[in-house]
């Protein structure tokens, strides 16, 4: 019966649903502790029991019932003798058990931990790689945008510099609009003065002078009919500046300017006859209606101003 108690111990041990082997063994130092400790008393109280019928001078034939019980101890006694004696087969049997128990146990143990080894090193192989995978992958990564970044502080640099040569083309440009709006100016009032100019016609003989506009008198001194030219001079006031007139042909303009700034005069022949010319005057409106002042010079006594003419 306790073989089979023992049995189903051991079976609950192995099978490590209950009991640890620690656990077990515990126990049943626990139960060996409880049977000696039962045969003790048992022990004792025959002993006590004998003692005492001995001290009253009591023979142990008299007393029936006395012999019946101790028959009756003697032969517990004898089965606890022999339980304690299959008990201590029993013992090295769980014993053996214990100790297949003990090397299964750390059997599983050993193949457990070297599965649990294989099991991290498989996961830190795995990790590895994982982690190996994503450093190369936030490495090309960072070398894209390295690169790209490069790139833009290239297109940065080439940007900066078609701006500093737009805005330096765009000064160039803009002074040179400035100086042409100035040219444009100019010429608006160069031809504001040309257009703003009066027509003095004219008819003289040659060898004389006329006053033909405020300030400007002309001398005719030669005409050749056969090439349509003349030649002669203008007196200009108040410049007091002669201008020479030198092989004038018809229908050409002889353009000079006086002192003041008043802009152009032209002075054009248009018709040669043997003993006189004809022609006309454009003079600024401003200065067509002055009154010369002085007489012009001599012929003889006037001197050239060539920078004058054109």
């Amino acid at each position: 019966m306790r073989s089979e108690r023992v049995d189903s111990l051991l079976k609950t041990g192995e099978s490590g649903n209950t009991f640890e082997p620690e656990q077990l063994r515990r126990r049943l130092a626990a139960l060996w502790v409880a049977v000696v400790a039962l045969a003790v008393v048992l022990s004792g109280v025959t002993a006590y029991g004998y003692l005492t019928l001995q001290k009253h001078n009591l023979q142990l034939s008299q007393l029936p019932g006395v012999q019946e019980t101790l028959a009756l101890a003697s032969q517990r006694l004898e089965a606890v003798e022999g339980k304690l004696q299959a008990w201590a087969a029993d013992w090295d049997t769980l014993q053996a058990r214990m100790t297949g128990l003990e090397r299964r146990v750390a059997y599983n143990r050993e193949l457990a931990r070297s599965e649990a080894q294989k099991q991290a090193a498989a996961v830190e192989e795995r990790l590895r790689a994982e982690a190996g995978e994503l450093a190369n992958a936030m490495d090309a990564r960072l070398t894209l945008l390295e690169s790209g970044a490069e790139a833009e502080r290239a297109r940065l640099a080439q940007l900066q510099e078609d701006v500093a040569a737009a805005r330096t083309e765009s000064r160039r440009e803009l002074a040179s609009v400035r100086e042409d709006l100035a040219r444009g100016d100019q010429r608006v009032e160069e031809l504001a003065r040309v257009i703003d100019r009066e027509r003095v016609d004219f008819e003289m003989d040659k060898n004389s002078t006329r006053e033909l506009a405020g300030g400007v008198s002309l001398r005719i001194t030669s005409t050749n009919v056969a090439q349509q030219k003349v030649k002669g001079w203008m007196w200009l006031l108040p410049d007091r500046k002669t201008l020479w007139v030198r092989e004038l042909g018809i229908q050409q303009a002889y353009v000079f300017y006086r002192r003041d700034g008043s802009g152009p005069s032209e002075l054009v022949i248009t018709s040669v006859q043997d003993g006189g010319v004809s022609g006309y005057l454009l003079v600024p409106r401003a200065v067509a209606g002055e009154v010369s002042s002085g007489a012009p010079p001599q012929s003889g006594a006037a001197q050239p101003a060539a920078d004058g003419a054109h």
